[in-house]
């Protein structure tokens, strides 16, 4: 035992050193983060403050075709991450949250299931349903999660990531035994680099090519106490691993392109080998296959000269020592917790995105795997010890949970793996090898399992599953779901069931290899016999409609394409399986030129028994092998059929409407199908109107379906007696309670076109308990407008009930008719941006919908009714800002556009909303003005920008704006502005050079401005003297006198005396009779030293009212007419 155990610890000390594709690599040392680092990487669950009180979140949630969408909406706004986790979505918050999935999950689960927060509070996790990439985004206080499919450029599922693998060149290995030596050959094609590395009883190859190498057979022929490890190929080399006596020696040579290694085991070591295991117990060929169970390979290393031998400490990775815990760990449960039962080993090895797990039973057993949620069972019919080590390492990243349950008389074993891998089972002599891959590296059954309808022997509704050479029956409580599980192993693998069958009163889940029945009633009988198993209930047995019993509809060939689709049935029901493998059959057994009429054949059977992917399937198929074939009318209707079927309705619009298919009236209900899913009931109308007959003659399940859209079309066009027919029709069918349920509807509306609404109201009320949620919804919203219409309700009690009744049905047509009602019923409360958000919303998500382009006419017309013929002007400012922002994209091209943009910036700066009329205008002059409009419309921003302190902003926006050839006044008028930002920005002479050669008035005025606010006293005297009268006056104009006080001040700040006495003598007497003639008489009449707060009065002069600068008539203009009245 001791042998044993130390011979696992070596395979798994082995196994975590060398990692398959650098899966184990070595991580960062622990060193301490610094602060940039922490700032610069997303936010993590370590980054969380001390935990707070859960908030109350409402999540929201719902999909269509395209994505899935799930909304939190907190009450402020919250930083989060969100990814993808394997097959989970992790959403982590920062702050802790407390909510309800209800709505969501309902909403989501074609993409999400087990919706759920975490312990912490702030983390939310889900089970995603398939491959989705997905994006995220805060609006406001909501926190958006998209869910994306992946699919490729044409819309098919993205290539394997692995498919290169099956590329590879498969190289052959040969082994054999010789005297003190054992050689393995690997017979290469050409010549090919190779390393050899022994450590200790490890020896390890690198081949420098990528190949497919095969070791697992060798497991017969190697040398003695030699065993095979395991092959790893890369996209840049092959390796390859075994486990030999510590004590041998290698000894490697080429002959030609063959690589030959030898392995040469002393006879002295061999002698003691064996004298050790005399005394502790021989160890057997499966004790040194779980010491060779995993051995992976390290990451790839620069190539090394060939030596003969090589020793080496090995080092294991801070990943690999935790793998190596985990494994001794579950060794040890398993050990403890069956202690007394024989050990079977088990060899797990990864193959690219495959892993194969191998259970190396010393008997015959039977076993069956089976899929039920997240999880794969395995069960072995025969007690045992599972040692699954090598499964935790290998496992790594693809299997998330390993665990042996308790079970008596069988070993059971349950992992959890992502829903993308598939099982294939596989056995060779006693043992069995599970692999787990994605579906597209996964081929058929051998032995599909049947599921046929029979009747008993009260003539009862009865299921025969057909499954030839299951063993005995294993019965036992799922304790994960809590019901019972009769599971049938297999002895020979090939017989299973790929897709899941839930029957009414039985589940049959998806098996790779055996039969499980999941009963869903106490009274059901499962009797055996020969053909399988026979499952009765008294009463009957309630079945689906591909094993309903019922006569089979006679309908004669009218010569068209679909003219007698009940006949591609080619019988009843109850004769399903039979009709189904006969028609597979003939394809097996027809001539090659046979062969694709017979695969039509049975396109057809699966057509009219509603089995449309698998119509399409064998359609592809039938074009690969004769492109010719898709040319027909027949293929093309088939294949349009199966997408309108699967409700790909865009896809199967172009087949149905092919030149080949024009004069053809049997397609003519499915194009009004096609129609009736956009919305577009007239259309709808006209193509079913005349297709009664063709529609009789439909099998029942369809001709139900198109029955239902011909009445629905003709009471949208408010044809009642064309509905009356359809309705007759239906209420004279065996309906389902769905379908009943969806007649009382239609008939409800019949009765509101007749002129009796109570009578139709009192049936939908009716139909709010049917179990169908589409139906329940549609009555909703139709109790909702009949209440309103009637004025039993308000429209604020309408919004209220169809707010909540968006989130009963989602993505298709109904939806978008109920946001185009919510948008109006909102626009007639005044409430502007609620009705345009739904409008948006209707027109954005169903772009194909019939009303969709008028929805978007009708939002434009909303949107200049408010900005352009004032009704905005009725909203606060900021309001209007906001809503005009929300919805820019409705801003009309042209001189309507701009006119909006003016009044909202006029109205803005007004009321001193300076940096939102700036942002308004900024995007007017970047993305939508040429030519002078945008050189005028500059100019208003940079007088904003100086009217808000932000003169090089101003400076920019003049830059930004200039367009040559402008009028002489919009020219003049945006160089002084420049001058005046370039000034305030503290850069005069930038300014100064502006008006060089400019002697007018405002040009003058500007350089006094600039010369006084840089105390450049000398210019100032000289710009005051071109400006005011030269000769000597008795009376001044009151506008000059602030500049003679000007010069005054600058002749003192000089220290000119000469210059004061000339100025006191010429304006002396003028400056007398102005207001500034006290100051004028102190500043000329004695010295600067002597006049007390001298500095003050410059201050103040600097200040003086009538010194009206170019940038404050701006403002007076902006502030008592609008910003556009400048220009």
């Amino acid at each position: 035992m001791k042998t044993f155990m130390l011979a696992v610890m070596l395979a798994v000390f082995a196994a975590v050193t060398f990692a398959p594709g650098n899966a184990l690599a070595q991580k960062q040392s622990d060193r301490k983060e610094t602060d940039t680092e922490r700032m610069m990487r997303p936010l993590r669950d370590s980054d969380a403050p001390p935990p707070a009180a859960p908030e109350v979140v409402i999540t929201r949630g719902w999909g269509n075709k395209k994505f899935g969408r799930l909304v939190f909406d907190w009450r402020a706004p919250v930083k989060f991450t969100a990814k993808i986790v394997g097959n989970q979505l992790r959403v982590t918050f920062y702050r802790p949250l407390k909510t309800k999935f209800d709505v969501a999950s309902e909403n989501l689960k074609g993409y999400l299931s087990e919706l759920r927060v975490q312990t912490d509070a702030r983390t939310v996790l889900a089970n995603l349903q398939g491959y989705y990439s997905i994006r995220s985004f805060a609006n406001e206080n909501a926190v958006v999660i998209d869910l994306v499919p992946e699919e490729s450029a044409n819309g098919r599922p993205a290539e394997d990531p692995n498919a290169w693998l099956a590329r590879t060149p498969k190289i052959p290995v040969r082994a054999g035994k010789h005297p003190g030596f054992g050689r393995l050959v690997f017979d290469w094609s050409d010549e090919v680099g190779y390393s050899i590395d022994q450590d200790g009883d490890l020896l390890r190859m690198r081949f420098d090519r990528p190949a497919r190498i095969d070791v697992s057979r060798l497991s017969s022929t190697l040398p003695g106490r030699v065993s095979a490890a395991t092959s790893e190929t890369t996209k840049s080399a092959v390796r390859v691993g075994f486990i030999i006596p510590p004590t041998a020696r290698i000894r490697h040579f080429r002959d030609g392109a063959r690589v030959a290694v030898d392995i040469i085991t002393p006879e002295q070591a061999e002698k003691k080998s064996d004298h050790a295991a005399d005394d502790h117990g021989a160890e057997t060929e499966a004790h040194r296959k779980a010491r060779t169970t995993k051995k992976v390979f390290a990451k790839d290393e620069q190539t090394k000269p060939d030596r003969a031998e090589t020793r080496k400490p090995i080092r294991l990775t801070k990943k690999a020592r935790r793998l190596k815990r985990l494994a001794e760990r579950q060794q040890r449960i398993s050990d403890k917790k069956f202690r007394g039962a024989p050990l079977v080993t088990s060899e797990a090895t990864r193959r690219g995105s495959a892993l194969d797990i191998k259970f190396n039973w010393r008997k015959d057993v039977a076993a069956a795997v089976y899929r039920r949620g997240e999880h794969y069972w395995i069960l072995f019919d025969g007690r045992a010890r599972l040692a699954l080590g090598s499964l935790v390492v290998a496992g790594e990243g693809m299997v998330e949970e390993v665990e042996q349950t308790d079970a008596s008389e069988k070993s059971m074993l349950r992992l959890k793996v992502p829903k993308h891998l598939l099982a294939t089972v596989m056995k060779s002599g006693t043992s069995w090898t599970i692999r787990l891959a994605p579906a597209r590296m996964t081929g058929p059954l051998a032995t599909p399992i049947e599921v046929r309808g029979d009747i008993d022997s009260n003539k009862m509704p009865a299921v025969l599953v057909a499954a030839k050479g299951i063993g005995r029956s294993h019965v036992f409580i799922d304790r994960t779901i809590g019901d019972i599980v009769h599971v049938y192993p297999v002895l020979k693998p090939g017989l299973g069931n790929r897709v899941a069958r839930n029957l009414v009163d039985v589940a049959i889940p998806a098996s790779a290899a055996g039969l499980v029945l999941v009963p869903r009633r106490d009274d059901i009988a499962m009797i055996r016999n020969a053909d399988g198993i026979y499952i009765a209930a008294p009463g009957g047995m309630s079945v689906s409609r591909s094993l309903e019993i019922s006569d089979k509809s006679e309908a004669a060939d009218t010569g068209h394409v679909f003219g007698a689709m009940s006949d591609w049935s080619g019988g009843g029901p109850d004769s399903f399986e039979k009709i189904k493998y006969e028609r597979l059959r003939r394809i097996l057994t027809a001539p090659e030129k046979d062969r694709n009429r017979a695969r039509l054949d049975l396109a057809k059977f699966y057509i009219a028994n509603d089995m449309a992917a698998d119509a399409m399937g064998v359609l592809q198929i039938v074009e690969k092998q004769d492109p010719k074939q898709a040319e027909e009318a027949p293929f093309i209707a088939m294949r349009a059929a199966s997408h309108f079927l699967m409700g790909h309705y865009g896809s199967a619009a172009p087949g149905f409407s092919h030149r080949h298919l024009l004069n053809d009236p049997s397609v003519s209900p499915w194009l009004a199908g096609i129609a009736a899913a956009k919305g577009d009931w007239v259309e709808s109308y006209r193509k079913i109107r005349d297709s009664r007959g063709i529609v009789a003659s439909f099998p029942k399940w369809l001709k139900t379906r198109f029955q239902m859209i011909g009445a629905e079309a003709s009471l949208a066009v408010k044809d009642t007696d064309g509905a009356k027919l359809w309705l007759d029709a239906l209420r004279g069918a065996s309906l389902d309670r769905k379908d009943a349920d969806y007649l009382k509807f239609l008939s409800a509306h019949a009765l509101r076109l007749e002129g009796k609404p109570s009578a139709a109201k009192s049936i939908w009320r009716e139909v709010m308990a049917s179990p169908d949620r589409r139906v329940r919804a549609k009555a909703g919203f139709a109790l909702v407008n009949a209440d309103l219409d009637s004025k039993h309700i308000d429209r604020k009690a309408a919004i209220d009930k169809l707010e909540k009744l968006s989130f009963a049905w989602r993505g298709d047509a109904f939806e978008f008719d109920l946001k185009r009602r919510l948008g109006d019923i909102h626009a007639e409360q005044g409430d502007f941006r609620a009705s345009l958000l739904r409008l948006r919303q209707a027109a954005s998500h169903f772009k194909d919908v019939e009303g969709a382009g008028a929805i978007a006419e009708d939002m434009r017309k909303r949107f200049r009714q408010l900005f352009l013929e004032g009704s905005a002007d009725k909203l606060p400012a900021v309001t209007a800002l906001a809503l005009y922002e929300e919805f820019r994209e409705l801003t009309p091209a042209g001189k309507d556009g701009d006119e909006m943009i003016r009044k909202l910036a006029d109205r803005l700066a007004g009321v001193d909303l300076l940096s939102e009329a700036a942002r308004l205008l900024e995007h007017q002059v970047r993305f939508r003005l040429t030519g002078p409009e945008r050189s005028r419309v500059g100019a208003r921003l940079a007088v904003i920008r100086m009217m808000n302190r932000e003169p090089a902003k101003a400076v920019e926006a003049l830059k930004l704006s200039d367009e040559p050839e402008l009028p002489k006044a919009l020219e003049f008028q945006r160089r002084y502005l420049n001058v005046q930002a370039f000034g305030e920005a503290g850069k005069p002479a930038e300014a100064l050079q502006l008006l060089a050669g400019d002697v007018s008035h405002e040009a003058e005025m500007l350089r006094l401005a600039l010369h006084w606010k840089n105390a450049n006293w000398v210019e100032v005297g000289s710009t005051v003297r071109r400006i005011i009268p030269q000769q000597t006056v008795d009376s001044l104009d009151p506008k000059f006198a602030d500049l003679v006080l000007r010069w005054a001040i600058a002749l003192t700040m000089e220290n000119d005396t000469d210059g004061l006495a000339s100025l006191r003598n010429r304006f002396d007497k003028a400056m007398a009779a102005t207001k500034y003639a006290e100051a004028f008489r102190a500043i000329v009449g004695v010295d600067v030293g002597v006049v007390p707060d001298f500095k003050e009065l410059v201050r103040k002069t600097g200040d003086l009212e009538d010194f009206q600068t170019f940038l404050t008539s701006y403002r007076d203009k902006v502030q008592s007419s609008a910003l556009s009245a400048i220009n």
